[in-house]
């Protein structure tokens, strides 16, 4: 059962790596690309999108239809949207903006998409103004201290949770949270095991396996 766990985890982790890409090989900040946006009436609009920081892209989506056109421009607030896409990056828009007690909607990035879908939250480090880049730190590597990540989760009919939300009362909660799949809960309810990150990701990866 570890081994299993172990490459349920290795696959989403890399999964993982992929959807959290923010290099500019490829895109550059600032830019104009391709993509769309879906309007909370479901009205879906293609046309161009600025690239930004990973803060930035969660708060406010700047939308041109014509990118040589300034006239086209339309800023979007994540309530007035269901989802957008641009440069290989899907975000949702969501009730989760910190913590499972903190519902105001914003973009999420999608990791990956199941029955209990993963996103990534970013939000300022703390001691953001204080972090200075490091000899020989890559751009990248500074910008992940900068903007720490959280792993959200999010199944319909349910509040997105982030994992902080499973420390207290564990197998209690985790039961609960994959009832949908019977043998999978009462297992967890059954071990009375104590939280452990690595644990609850393991899980709701063999939940989404074995979800229709």
């Amino acid at each position: 059962m570890k081994s299993f766990f172990s490459l349920i985890l290795l696959i989403t982790l890399n999964v993982q790596v992929s959807a959290q890409d923010w290099s500019t090989d490829k895109y550059q900040y600032d830019e104009l690309y391709p993509g769309y946006v879906i309007k909370a009436d479901g009205e879906k609009i293609a046309g161009f999108i600025k690239y930004r920081n990973r803060m930035s892209m969660q708060d406010e989506i700047v939308f041109f239809m014509d990118k040589n056109n300034s006239k086209t421009k339309e800023t979007y607030r994540p309530e007035e949207l269901l989802e957008y896409e641009v440069a290989e990056k899907h975000y949702d828009c969501i009730n989760y903006s910190g913590s499972a007690l903190n519902n105001d909607t914003k973009a999420v990035l999608l990791v990956k998409k199941g029955c209990i879908s993963e996103y990534a939250w970013y939000q300022r480090s703390d001691q953001y103004n204080k972090l200075v880049k490091g000899d020989g730190e890559s751009d990248e590597d500074f910008a992940e201290r900068k903007y720490p990540i959280t792993t959200v989760y999010h199944q319909e009919g349910q509040i997105p949770i982030d994992l902080e939300y499973f420390k207290d009362d564990y197998a209690k909660k985790m039961s609960q949270y994959l009832s949908n799949n019977k043998e999978l809960s009462s297992r967890v309810k059954k071990e009375k095991a104590e939280f452990s990150a690595f644990k609850a990701k393991a899980l709701i990866a063999e939940y989404n396996k074995d979800c229709k």
